[in-house]
């Protein structure tokens, strides 16, 4: 009785030391690495370019060109990181 346990058991574990490594499907999906340039940051005109000296006016008038500018790159950034999933 010994001796077919053991045999069994033999068979057992040496069935679980056969793992397929290079099973290629057309329905599965291989990990490719991903290559995209980000796009480079733009010139923020508030954060960069406001002064003391400038007026309440100036400000106002750079903080909201700051926001479209910001959203134009946040932009190109979900595109650049969409592009990879």
């Amino acid at each position: 009785m010994k001796l077919y346990a053991t045999i069994l058991s033999l068979a057992l574990l040496s069935g679980c030391s056969w793992i397929p490594t290079h099973v290629v499907d057309h329905d599965v999906m291989v990990p490719v690495p991903c290559k995209v340039t980000m796009p480079q940051k733009p010139l923020m005109p508030f954060t960069d370019t406001a002064t003391v000296k400038d007026n309440i006016y100036v400000k106002t008038q750079k903080a909201l060109a700051e926001i479209n500018v910001r959203k134009g790159y946040e932009a190109e950034l979900e595109a650049a990181a969409g592009s990879c999933k």
